[in-house]
């Protein structure tokens, strides 16, 4: 059954970098997938909205922490411990458009943050989710046009990141101190 999963994986990830797309797209996808820019942009986020917004700094601290929580539990133990090779790594027909990682493909440690990113700073920001939603997922996208993860990698990154982002805000309710301004968060 795994070896039927990771042919469909690696057949997905083949078709996807056969399609064209345009050089700015593709520059584009080379910013969001620089080592460190991804957890920098969440974390950047979050410290502006702490520091514009008084009310608002403890939930701009969880983020941070579920980001960095998120990159800590996928680069020191789910990648150590499941050890895929990245793509063209395993398969010398896939070429990636960037220089691939030292680090292993499962799961995708920018999937995961930027999941987490989007997550805790929708709760804190609900009327910015839709577009902290689409920077996500173009992380993710990035990913595998790039050619450096396979889909089920960035699936996976997602699903850690989501985790551990709940796990870090463990079902809090950011709270102004003015109880007449008091922001909802949980789900409407």
């Amino acid at each position: 059954m795994s070896e039927v999963l990771l042919s469909l994986d690696t057949t997905l990830l083949q078709w996807m970098l056969a399609w064209s797309q345009p050089l700015w797209l593709t520059k584009l996808f080379i910013t969001l997938s620089t080592p460190g820019v991804n957890p920098a942009i969440w974390i950047m986020v979050a410290l502006l909205v702490g520091i514009r917004r008084p009310a608002l700094r403890m939930g701009s601290w969880q983020v941070v922490l579920a980001v960095l929580v998120t990159v800590l539990v996928v680069d020191g133990v789910i990648k150590p411990l499941v050890a895929r090779d990245r793509p063209a790594q395993r398969n010398l027909s896939i070429q990636a458009t960037v220089l691939t990682p030292d680090s292993h493909s499962f799961p995708s440690g920018h999937a995961a943050s930027a999941a987490a990113g989007a997550y805790t700073l929708s709760r804190l920001l609900p009327r910015a989710r839709i577009a902290l939603w689409f920077v996500a997922i173009l992380v993710g996208w990035s990913r595998l046009a790039l050619g450096v993860h396979y889909p089920l990698d960035v699936i996976g990154g997602i699903l850690v990141g989501l985790c551990c982002s709940a796990f870090v805000l463990g079902g809090t309710v950011w709270y102004s101190r003015d109880p007449s301004k008091r922001i909802p968060t949980g789900p409407r």
